[in-house]
């Protein structure tokens, strides 16, 4: 006679098992958020699908106010996603004023994909939105530069954005070999040289981190409680078998 508690008993163990599986292949944050960059500077971390952006570091600005800088993630494209960083205060943006005004900000962060199967193959640099006057004349504009690491402080990409005079840039794209965590360094500038309609506004800028799917054996423990879940069942079938009528 079968024994039906003892199935659904061992039915539950083995959906629980599969469900620790599937948690540890399965972490993300499929959901936008918007982060303020102090919550950043000071310890905090965002996630983008299966990558942790965290270690984030103010390394010089000139700018008072950076909680109008808003960090979203962008999750529109789960084998690409990455963040956006937009002014919501002015804080980006010089006009008019005495030669040589200008804007800056240089900060770093660490990226790392939190699926073992994923490793992080290139990067891209989005001048998004922007205004400026004094383009045409060479007295104002804006730069991003941006410098990729792997883990063991090698150079993997160098990326440059601008809309300077007779230098407008606004994508730029880096491949490199697959890294599951870099460090990301950028630096943004804008300057007007003292002109009355002088303007450098930077609205929005973003990165993003597209990936590749590599061969990773499970750790013992991670699969522990899913074959113990499958031993437990084969055993109680062998059993019920044994127990059954010749």
């Amino acid at each position: 006679m079968i024994r039906l508690g003892r199935l659904r008993r061992y039915s539950r163990r083995l959906r629980a098992s599969v469900i620790v599986v599937a948690a540890v292949f399965g972490l993300g944050q499929n959901t936008a958020q918007a982060v303020p960059l102090t919550d950043l500077f000071a310890g905090g971390s965002i996630t983008a699908v299966d990558k942790l952006f965290s270690n984030w570091q103010n390394l010089g600005t000139n700018i008072g106010d950076l909680s109008q800088i808003d960090v979203t993630t962008l999750v529109d494209q789960p084998d690409n996603p990455g963040i956006r960083f937009t002014d919501n205060g002015d804080v980006w943006r010089v006009a008019g004023g005495p030669p040589g005004s200008s804007f800056f900000l240089d900060f770093s962060y660490t990226v790392t994909v939190l699926n073992p199967t994923q490793q992080i193959t290139d990067n891209s640099l989005v001048l998004e939105s922007f205004s400026i006057n004094g383009l045409d004349t060479g007295t104002a504009g804006i730069e991003i530069v941006e410098f990729v690491f792997d883990s063991g402080n090698n150079q993997q990409a160098f990326k440059r954005v601008s809309a300077l005079q007779g230098d407008l840039n606004i994508v730029d794209l880096a491949n490199f070999a697959p890294q599951p965590s870099l460090l990301v360094t950028t630096s943004v500038n804008g300057f007007v040289e003292g002109l009355p309609t002088d303007l450098a506004e930077l609205n929005a800028f973003s990165q993003r981190f597209s990936q590749t799917t590599i061969s990773v054996m499970p750790e013992p423990s991670t699969l522990a409680p899913f074959a113990i879940g499958l031993v437990g069942l084969g055993a109680m079938v062998r059993r019920r078998r044994r127990e059954q009528p010749s």
